[in-house]
């Protein structure tokens, strides 16, 4: 039992470190590249685990247009970082989304250019 116990602590602590956000100071020029193009923020109704958060990313990382995906469990937020000069329609991702078995709350495009 304490064997099980270490492993599943050990996958969640890994899967929670695989998706946390980075931290951000505010600071355009220090963020990463994919802060200064096109992102898509969704408010998914459902994720309750790291499980599903790895799903949804799997999902929209095959994406053509998608650069990065970073997802919040606590916020509840997947944040789709796009391509330069790509897009990704509002309807494609409710698609993929709603097939993992998720529900939007909202969707907000941030365009930076």
């Amino acid at each position: 039992m304490k064997k099980i116990m270490c492993i599943f602590l050990s996958v969640l602590i890994c899967s929670y470190l695989s998706i946390a956000e980075p931290e951000k100071d505010g600071r355009l020029d220090v963020l990463p590249d994919k802060y200064s193009e096109t992102s898509i923020k969704v408010l998914v109704e459902g994720m309750v685990c790291s499980f599903c958060a790895q799903g949804i990313s799997a999902s929209l990382k095959r994406e053509p247009a998608v650069k990065d995906v970073e997802i919040s469990m606590s916020d509840r937020t997947v944040v789709i970082y796009l391509k330069k000069d790509q897009d990704l329609e509002t309807k494609k991702i409710k698609t993929l989304i709603e097939e993992s078995g998720y529900e939007i709350e909202n969707i907000e495009k941030n365009n930076k250019k």
